[in-house]
């Protein structure tokens, strides 16, 4: 963490964790992983969009918000919408990290935090060692999430993003507005 930044411990950090359906099963695992190694030194919220009444381990940290199933492609597509339905929990925070149910973390992560920059992001490992023309960009130019076939480097993946809180709900309004345009 730069020396930019407050100590560890101070910087709070809203976690964004979606799940309906069979999705829940990975609740326990990803809670234990991510408080063991996600900024393990930071004050983390966790703010779980489910369907299901679940055990929440530490109520004072896990904050549940009901979301209906709404089904694929939806569950995805509209997560935008869901997250800037919550704008003002979330803006007092420092930093917000959404994470797909089935992430597990196994080694320390804490240096990841956007000094200079407004976001992370991770490269998607399907398309790690792939060219550009592999890439699965929308081709459709009438969609405002097209990208042109002479642009993009990287292809990241959806399941884990995040950034100064701030700017980050700013990329999330945006993302839905552009979505309800498409």
């Amino acid at each position: 963490v730069s020396r930019k930044f407050k100590k560890e411990k101070d910087i709070r950090s809203a976690v964004r964790y979606n799940w309906t359906g069979r999705y829940s099963s990975f609740w326990s695992g990803f809670y234990h992983s991510c408080e063991q190694y996600f900024f393990p030194e930071c004050i983390r919220h966790y703010f779980v969009f489910t369907d299901q009444n679940i055990n929440i381990f530490d109520k004072g940290k896990v904050h549940l918000l009901y979301q209906k199933k709404i089904g694929w492609p939806f569950d995805t597509l509209l997560r935008f919408h869901m997250f800037y339905e919550y704008y003002e929990e979330l803006r007092h925070y420092d930093y917000i990290f959404f994470f797909n149910a089935n992430i597990l973390f196994l080694e320390n992560i804490s240096n990841i935090l956007p000094v200079e920059e407004s976001y992370v992001a991770v490269l998607h490992p399907g398309f790690f060692n792939s060219v550009r023309g592999e890439f699965s960009y929308e081709t459709n130019p009438n969609s405002l999430a097209y990208i042109p076939i002479y642009e993009g480097k990287h292809y990241f993946m959806g399941g884990f993003n995040g950034g100064k809180a701030n700017d980050y709900l700013n990329l999330v309004a945006d993302l839905a507005e552009n979505i309800e345009k498409d």
